[in-house]
């Protein structure tokens, strides 16, 4: 299970110690899962989504509301986009806000939609 990436959460006394921990463990997860040389680009796209997630879990139930401040969004590629979608959709990441910042005239015509 991965969870146990996180199992020092419960167990930590001090709140940087718990997240350097985390950072620490979450680094050498992925280490690991990168050497293996057949991981797709969707598997590797996945697997950084749910990484994502689990942190953005983690610290908003630490430290309560969180608040995460995006600016030029209009330069955001796809996969950045894909995955801003992943956090924003999940359930289970509390008290999270997120402030995107875009300047519309410099969003490229073929990414506009029509409103």
């Amino acid at each position: 299970d991965n969870d146990d990436s996180f199992q020092l959460i419960r167990s930590g006394s001090n709140g940087s110690r718990k997240e350097s921990n985390i950072i620490r463990r979450a680094s050498n997860n992925r280490n690991s899962n990168l050497s293996t040389a057949s991981l797709d680009l969707d598997g590797a796209q996945k697997q950084l989504h749910i990484a994502f997630q689990k942190f953005f879990r983690v610290i908003s139930q630490l430290h309560g509301p969180l608040v995460v401040v995006l600016d030029a969004l209009q330069f955001a590629d796809t996969s950045s986009l894909d995955l801003l979608q992943a956090l924003l959709m999940d359930r289970e990441i509390a008290d999270l806000m997120v402030v995107g910042c875009v300047r519309t005239e410099d969003v490229p015509e073929d990414r506009r939609r029509s409103s």
